[in-house]
C-alpha cells in the first residue's frame, strides 16, 4: 500500500481494544477538560461523544472533496481565533473518510503537520479504512510518517543521532523532557483490524512517537490490566506470520469495489436526481439528495416505508448530540459550542462565540441535512441493488408529498 514508507518502528506501536479504545486512550493521556479538539464536517459520527466524555470542547472543520480544508484551520490559527495550547488536538478521517469516502492528499498531510508543530497541537488520524483502497496506484502515508520525529527513527538519517541511539537502547528522556515534547504536539495514526481482518477482532493500535506510546504504556489503566487486547494480539499475530491476512486483505478490495460500483450504478439508474462521487475505497457513499427532497429527515419517514434504513447526514457533525438512529437512539440533538460554559472566564466565553461563529458557517456551508450516508460493506450486489431501487421509491414519495403539498 505504501512502497516507499519506511519500515515501521515497533516503539511507535501500542496496541488497544479497536479504533476507539485507542482515540479515547490517546485524548485522556494528551488532553484535559475543557481543551479544544478540531473535527473536520462531516465526521465519524461517534467520534465527538468520545471527545465529551473526557470534558473537551469540540469545533467542525470544512472539507471538501480532498479531505480537511488544512487552510482554514491556518487561518483560524493565524488570526488568534484558536491560540496557542487552546487547540490539542485535530481529529481526522484521512483516506476514504466516514462518510464522505475522501482521501487527504500529500500535500495537505504535509501541511497539517506542519502546522502541528508550529502550533503544538496533535494530529489525531484515524486511519480504519487505509488498507481498503482499489482505485489508486499508491496510498498516501500515514499521518504518523508526517511526524518531524520519524525520520529521525532510523538511524543514518543523518539528523540527531543522539536521539537515534538513545530510542536504540529505549531510553526513556527526563519526565520534563517528555512533558515537554508531549506539549509540542505531532502526529498520531490509529489503525484497527476490525476493518481489514474480522468485525469482531476488536484490536487496534496507535502508531506515535515513543513519548506517546511510553505515556499510554503508563496509563493507570494499563499499568494495572496489562495489554487490552491480549488473546486478539496473539491470534493475529498468528495470522500475520502465516500470511493469511494480506490474502484476506486482496479479496477485500476486491469485495468492496464491486459492491461500491454495483450501488453506485444501480442508485445512477433509480434515483438519477441523487448526487456523489464514486469512493476509491473505504464503505461508504456520501449522497446529495435532491433540490426538492430537502433534508434526510423530511425523507426518513418514506425511507421507513420502503424498509431502507441510512444514516441522515446531520448526525455526522461532531456539534451533533444523541445516538445516531441507526442505532435506536431516535433525532441527534443540535448544540453550539457555547453549551455548558457556566463558570467559564470571560475569554473562555469570547472564544466559545468566535467558535460559535465558525461552527454555523461551517454548517451552513457543508448542508449536511440534505446528505446520506450510505454503508455497502454488508450487502452484496443483489442487496444493494434492491437498496438503490427502494431508495428511489422513497424519494418519489417524497416528490408526490412536495407536490400535493404545492398544489391549491
Amino acid at each position: 500500500a505504501e512502497p516507499r514508507a519506511p519500515p515501521v518502528d515497533a516503539r511507535w506501536l501500542f496496541a488497544t481494544c479497536g479504533a476507539s479504545q485507542a482515540i479515547d486512550l490517546v485524548a485522556s493521556v494528551l488532553c484535559s477538560a475543557g481543551d479544544l479538539v478540531a473535527c473536520e464536517e462531516p465526521t465519524y459520527f461517534l467520534a465527538g461523544q468520545i471527545f465529551r466524555d473526557r470534558g473537551m470542547r469540540a469545533v467542525p472543520l470544512p472539507t471538501d472533496a480532498h479531505g480537511l480544508l488544512v487552510d482554514e484551520l491556518e487561518r483560524l490559527l493565524e488570526s488568534g481565533a484558536i491560540g496557542r495550547g487552546r487547540l490539542r488536538l485535530v481529529y481526522t478521517v484521512p483516506a476514504h473518510a466516514n462518510p464522505t469516502g475522501a482521501t487527504m492528499s500529500t500535500a495537505r498531510r504535509a501541511q497539517l503537520a506542519r502546522l502541528a508543530h508550529a502550533h503544538g497541537f496533535w494530529v489525531l488520524a484515524d486511519e480504519a479504512y487505509h488498507e481498503l483502497h482499489w482505485a489508486r496506484a499508491e496510498q498516501p502515508a500515514r499521518m504518523a510518517t508526517f511526524d518531524a520525529r520519524y525520520t529521525r527513527a532510523s538511524p543514518g538519517a543523518g539528523v540527531d543521532e543522539d536521539a537515534v541511539a538513545a530510542w536504540a537502547r529505549d531510553e526513556p528522556p527526563p519526565p520534563s523532557a517528555a512533558r515537554a515534547e508531549l506539549a509540542a504536539g505531532g502526529c498520531i495514526s490509529v489503525g484497527t483490524f476490525s476493518k481489514i481482518l474480522a468485525p469482531s477482532c476488536r484490536l487496534g493500535w496507535v502508531e506515535a512517537p515513543p513519548v506517546l506510546t511510553r505515556a499510554l504504556r503508563a496509563h493507570g489503566y494499563i499499568d494495572s490490566g496489562g495489554n487490552p487486547a491480549y488473546m486478539a494480539d496473539s491470534l493475529v499475530t498468528e495470522a500475520l506470520l502465516a500470511g493469511g491476512v494480506r490474502e484476506q486483505l486482496e479479496q477485500l478490495r476486491a469485495a468492496y469495489a464491486r459492491r461500491s460500483a454495483a450501488l453506485a450504478a444501480a442508485l445512477r439508474e433509480h434515483a438519477p436526481e441523487c448526487s456523489f462521487s464514486e469512493p476509491e475505497g473505504g464503505f461508504f457513499l456520501w449522497i446529495r439528495l435532491p433540490p426538492w427532497a430537502g433534508t434526510a429527515q423530511d425523507v426518513q419517514a418514506h425511507f421507513a416505508e420502503e424498509g431502507v434504513r441510512v444514516l441522515p447526514g446531520h448526525v455526522c457533525s461532531v456539534l451533533s448530540r444523541g445516538r445516531s438512529p441507526l442505532a435506536g437512539g431516535g433525532e441527534a440533538e443540535q448544540d453550539g459550542v457555547e453549551e455548558r460554559m457556566g463558570g467559564a472566564t470571560p475569554e473562555e466565553c469570547a472564544l466559545a462565540r468566535v467558535l460559535s461563529t465558525h461552527a454555523a458557517g461551517v454548517a451552513a456551508r457543508m448542508q449536511l441535512a440534505r446528505h446520506v450516508r450510505l454503508c455497502f460493506a454488508q450487502l452484496d450486489e443483489d442487496e444493494l441493488a434492491q437498496g438503490a431501487r427502494r431508495i428511489g421509491a422513497a424519494l418519489e414519495r417524497r416528490k408526490a408529498e412536495v407536490a400535493g403539498a404545492a398544489s391549491p
